[in-house]
């Protein structure tokens, strides 16, 4: 796993984001207040009693892309609650990041956290999520095995979180990223001419797509888009 900790882009780039690795060590320790729940509220068509019996006995660094895929596709839909939410989120994050198949998608999964209402938690949880979304975002966009898809992805994910997102934005301008911004734009462009919508149907809520096609369509990104080598 690659880490963006320091920059290269000279006096006035952006301070790097931590690595993913470290990010995730950070959200393991600041949740590791949160114990183990006694019971976990659940759908039993949705999460079986065995299941939810190995959540409640096996170590959290010990629960599997198995162990956790119903729970992750159905918590805060017909199950979980905030309590086992909070427990088992650093694990729930440490298997995404590992793309682990058969895995919710990055816009389910990092939605969550909106359903959670991560932003109303205390202050050193919601800096240990920003710090970590900052940190699959810049991977995400530096990684070049990632596809258009893949990286539009994590973009709409963090989107769906709710967080701000001029300043991850504002990551896909920089000339590092330059690839990144293409793929997002091609992969958008035709649903924008024909729909005036942006591509990804996890898309769904207005009020989250329209600051992005906003930028996506500003003077300044198309100018980074079209000028040659994408400068200014």
């Amino acid at each position: 796993m690659k880490k963006y900790e320091k920059s290269s882009e000279g006096p006035h780039a952006q301070p790097q984001p931590m690595g993913t690795v470290a990010a995730l060590e950070n959200l393991y320790q600041v949740f590791s207040i949160h114990p183990k729940p006694r019971v976990i509220p659940v759908c039993a068509c949705c999460v079986s009693e065995q299941e939810v019996k190995v959540l409640l006995n096996t170590p959290l660094r010990r629960l599997t892309c198995r162990d956790l895929t119903c729970y992750a596709s159905s918590v805060y839909l017909t199950s979980g609650s905030l309590p086992d939410f909070k427990y088992l989120l650093p694990r729930l994050l440490e298997i995404f990041v590992l793309k682990a198949e058969a895995w919710p998608d990055p816009e389910v999964m990092l939605s969550k956290l909106a359903l959670a209402e991560w932003q109303q938690w205390s202050s050193s949880e919601r800096q240990a999520v920003t710090v970590f979304l900052e940190a699959v975002f810049a991977q995400a966009i530096q990684d070049e095995s990632d596809s258009a898809i893949g990286v539009d992805a994590v973009v709409c994910g963090v989107a769906r979180t709710g967080i701000d997102m001029a300043p991850f934005l504002r990551r896909l301008e920089e000339p590092s990223a330059r690839d990144s911004l293409h793929s997002f734009h091609e992969w958008n462009a035709r649903s924008l001419n024909k729909k005036g919508r942006l591509s990804n149907a996890f898309w769904d809520d207005d009020a989250i797509a329209a600051p992005v096609i906003a930028w996506l369509q500003s003077p300044e990104t198309q100018r980074l888009l079209w000028s040659p080598e994408g400068t200014e």
